[in-house]
């Protein structure tokens, strides 16, 4: 994990703990957000979806971020994403 991708996990790890109240230390980056998390796909995931792209200004497409059943997916999307 390069330094950038270690500095979006942690923004992550924040933003579920705020949004869904997940200990920090059960988000890692092999997580499945519905299965290890407990995210409700529909409730809480599009909160922390907001909430990432207005701590990261940045902005993802619906359909791909629809798609991310991990936490290493959405890390990864979200990076591709800052680096366009």
């Amino acid at each position: 994990m390069n330094t950038q991708q270690h500095d979006t996990l942690a923004i992550v790890q924040k933003v579920i703990t705020e949004v869904t109240g997940n200990d920090i230390e059960d988000i890692t980056i092999d997580a499945d957000l519905e299965d290890d998390l407990g995210i409700d796909m529909v409730r809480e995931f599009p909160a922390i979806v907001i909430k990432l792209q207005k701590e990261l200004d940045v902005t993802l497409p619906v359909k791909t971020v629809k798609e991310c059943a991990t936490v290493a997916e959405l890390v990864e999307l979200i990076d591709d994403e800052r680096e366009l």
